[in-house]
């Protein structure tokens, strides 16, 4: 039996849907108000922070689709936030799983509430799991900034927890199993 490598089997252990509470904090309010994010962005972010605030937490929902990683070496995840039953934010990332066995290269297609019908295609961003396949890091543009993502998938399998940051916005998610 061969050994799959790192970014593989990480992919392979958290496939399937996952949902948490969804809640960032801003860390830094002069750099939330100097950065590059256009006017609706922005609008939509404090719309989301405030929201959460004051009625409680979105929720995330994602989900790994790594049965064509063997064939393709590319797993689809997918992200949705939502509020009420309203979708606010849809994501689909293609991952792109490097041979090196760890690196791998990930585009995202983005659609935001108020501007749904317009999607939103990033670069390819560059992410890594390591040798151990439990952590993957990420970076990726996100509202005119980077994103710097770690995922760290629980031992035993049933949590993966995030954490999110950019240079005004942090959250730790604890996404369960659907």
């Amino acid at each position: 039996m061969a050994i799959e490598p790192p970014n593989l089997a990480y992919y392979r252990a958290v496939e399937g849907a996952w949902a948490a509470p969804l809640e960032f904090v801003v860390t830094d309010w002069r750099a939330f108000w100097a950065g590059p994010m256009g006017l609706i962005d922005r609008l939509s972010l404090l719309a989301m922070l405030c929201t959460s605030r004051l009625f409680g937490a979105f929720l995330i929902e994602t989900s790994v689709d790594a049965t064509t990683a063997t064939a393709r070496d590319q797993v689809i995840h997918t992200t949705r936030v939502t509020k009420w039953g309203m979708t606010l934010l849809r994501s689909t990332e293609t991952l792109s799983l490097s041979p090196n066995g760890r690196d791998l290269s990930m585009r995202i297609e983005l659609r935001v509430w108020p501007t749904r019908w317009r999607v939103r295609a990033a670069p390819p961003a560059p992410a890594t799991v390591d040798a151990t396949a439990h952590h993957a890091t990420y970076r990726f543009p996100w509202f005119g900034t980077e994103m710097r993502q770690r995922a760290e998938r629980s031992a035993d399998g049933s949590t993966v927890t995030l954490t999110q940051e950019t240079d005004f916005l942090r959250g730790v998610q604890v996404l369960r199993r659907r």
